[in-house]
């Protein structure tokens, strides 16, 4: 246990902390209470001082560090931590400079805001300051064709957090939109490099956006929310992390999770696929995270698509 970390957990889960208690609660003494107290503030973090030997994290919202989010893994998940800095272009971008640098997966790379947040197809993320953009760069090779389930596994990962941590409902817009009553919340952008012998994928990023902040400029995106709880971003990095690294290809989607979640599925959907239109009911997904479509009675399995709209009868 490091007493840095674990008084940084509890200060950003209570907001202040009794030196003393707090020494017995971890088993140590209150001078190792008060080193992890003043390491902290060394690293920029504002820690005020509380009468009677008490501490007060001054600005929960604003902490976001390697710290901060390794204090909330698990302590049987081995992954790394990098905080690229408040503003990057693109964690995604910035994870993959780290791979092609040697950095070695399984490992989390987070930020608070960036400059040239991507989607799908190359368009744009509304990434504020304030939000939660991170990726996870996952180990090994898959084949392309699992990455369609990653995402999916990835969208689970975020709507359990947000229940656990946050207490929220968020619901699943195939394949990668996290939506809260009925507005955009968060997005999911799975890239990797494509073996050109086996063709199979490698140096996978798996990045997440979220709207936990304030949004400030909200009225430059009516269609998303912003939910305001810029001190779970340590918490929520560790778990979607964890949980997202720990997709088994084999075994594939929790379809019974993710159908739970579906605010698509039950609905008539037109959509994009290999350049074709269609138009049916989304009736299911599979273990690799394709949207099953009932086109007038023929069942069409959809691995990937853009959807054009949601038709409401």
């Amino acid at each position: 246990m490091k007493v840095r970390e674990e008084v940084l957990r509890l200060l950003m889960e209570e907001g202040t902390l009794s030196g003393g208690k707090t020494a017995e609660s971890l088993g140590v003494s209150r001078t190792a209470v008060w080193k992890a107290v003043e390491e902290l503030r060394r690293e920029g973090i504002a820690i005020g001082s509380v009468h009677g030997g008490g501490y007060r994290l001054e600005d929960r919202d604003r902490v976001l560090s390697t710290d901060a989010v390794r204090a909330f893994l698990r302590p049987d998940k081995d992954m790394d931590v990098i905080f690229a800095g408040s503003r990057v272009d693109s964690t995604n971008t910035e994870a993959l400079r780290h791979l092609r640098d040697g950095a070695v997966p399984p490992f989390v790379l987070i930020a608070g805001e960036q400059t040239r947040g991507r989607g799908r197809k190359g368009r744009s993320f509304y990434s504020p300051r304030g939000g939660l953009y991170m990726t996870v760069a996952l180990p090994g090779m898959i084949p392309v064709t699992a990455l369609t389930g990653l995402t999916a596994h990835a969208a689970l990962c975020v709507c359990f957090a947000l229940e656990e941590i946050a207490r929220l409902k968020p619901g699943i817009k195939w394949i990668n939109d996290i939506f809260l009553d009925g507005k955009k919340i968060a997005g999911i952008l799975t890239e990797a490099d494509v073996d050109a012998e086996s063709g199979d994928a490698r140096n996978i990023r798996v990045g997440i956006g979220i709207n936990t902040g304030f949004g400030e400029a909200a009225e430059d995106c009516p269609g998303m929310a912003f939910l305001g709880i810029p001190a779970l971003r340590p918490a929520l990095a560790a778990r979607i992390a964890a949980d997202t690294a720990a997709y088994d290809t084999e075994r594939g989607l929790d379809t019974g999770a993710y159908k739970s979640r579906s605010v698509t599925l039950g609905h008539r959907v037109r959509l994009i696929s290999g350049g074709r239109e269609h138009e049916g009911l989304a009736v299911g997904v599979d273990g690799n995270g394709a949207l099953i479509l009932d086109e007038d009675g023929r069942k069409n399995v959809l691995l990937s698509g853009d959807m054009v709209r949601d038709i409401r009868s």
